[in-house]
């Protein structure tokens, strides 16, 4: 769950982002997994959709817990987060946080290979 005030707009990177609505302070907490807006699903449960349900889940989900089998698909716009070599976003034991100040307006960035491989808070550290 995002935990700051978004939007959404066509992003640089690929398609649509998702961008600050306010100012965000170098190590604020961005997103969160919150039950009541992440949904997680083991494959074997969306394998049974049609192939377009289950080509969106695989577009917008994430692996979670990171480094799991199982898929968290967010409800809010952290679902268009985009990867980016230079992200703005930075995984730890509670989610993700500003690696930087940011600006109203810029697009928030998380790099995938962090996200995708990230277990607990020790390997992380």
């Amino acid at each position: 769950m995002l935990l700051v005030k978004t939007y959404l707009d066509k992003s640089l990177i690929h398609g649509v982002g998702v961008f600050a609505g306010e100012f965000i302070a170098k190590g604020t907490l961005v997103w969160k997994f919150d039950p009541l807006i992440d949904i997680i699903m083991p494959p074997e449960q969306f394998s049974e959709l049609p192939e377009s349900a289950e080509e969106f889940i695989l577009s917008h989900a994430v692996p979670y817990p990171f480094g799991a089998d199982n898929y968290c698909l967010t409800l809010d716009n952290a679902q268009y987060m985009n990867h980016s070599p230079e992200h703005n976003l930075q995984p730890d034991s509670e989610g993700d946080r500003a690696l930087v100040d940011i600006p109203e307006g810029t697009e928030l960035t998380v790099d995938y290979f962090l996200e995708d491989h990230r277990t607990t808070a020790e390997d992380i550290s």
